[in-house]
């Protein structure tokens, strides 16, 4: 039975890595889905995987945008 938050053994439903388990998509495409997408069930469902990932989401977007502004 799945446990409640364990998303390891679910599909990308769509985009680049569609029919791929989340547990295998990278980490950069799981912080772009979360920061561009609006639907909140999906949004954490990306942020649970990389919580189960033991990467602080939160840290790494800001991570993100500080490298994209100094190239």
């Amino acid at each position: 039975m799945k446990r409640v938050n364990d998303y390891t053994h679910t599909k990308m439903p769509w985009g680049k890595y569609r029919g791929i388990w989340l547990k295998d998509v990278p980490e950069d495409y799981l912080l772009w889905c979360v920061e561009n997408w609006r639907d909140q069930a999906t949004s954490e469902m990306f942020k649970t995987e990389l919580a189960r990932r033991k990467i602080n989401w939160q840290q790494a977007l800001i991570d993100r945008k500080n490298k994209a502004r100094t190239g």
